[in-house]
């Protein structure tokens, strides 16, 4: 649910760029307007809107609320005095992994179509 638009972008824009009738400049236009979309989502309002779409999803359909997953406590010789990371509420937990996705699927946009 929570990477639904982004993959939903890629496949309209993997459909576009196999199209008999596309262009290369077409091509090249239609990848630029999806990266800036996808960068568009990068933000952290955009993130609670789909998190709390999520979460009433999962209310509206009776699963477990989403959670926090176990911490995995480290061996004392890998930790300093330093303590360790703890996201405070799923949706912190989620929203780095959801940053990290639309940076890599951007990332790989420009990388494989130098959008500079």
């Amino acid at each position: 649910m929570i990477a639904a638009r982004p993959v939903a972008l890629l496949e309209q824009l993997n459909s576009v760029l196999q199209a008999k009738s596309a262009t290369v400049s077409g091509m090249l236009e239609t990848v630029k307007i999806s990266s800036e979309s996808i960068r568009a989502w990068h933000s952290d309002e955009v993130f609670h809107e789909i998190f709390i779409t999520a979460k009433e999803k999962g209310e509206t359909y009776e699963l477990d609320p989403l959670e926090i997953p176990r911490r995995r406590c480290l061996p004392k010789r890998y930790v300093d005095q330093v303590a360790q990371y703890q996201p405070a509420s799923p949706e912190e937990h989620y929203r780095k992994q959801y940053l990290e996705f639309i940076d890599a699927v951007s990332k790989g946009l420009s990388d494989i179509y130098d959008l500079s």
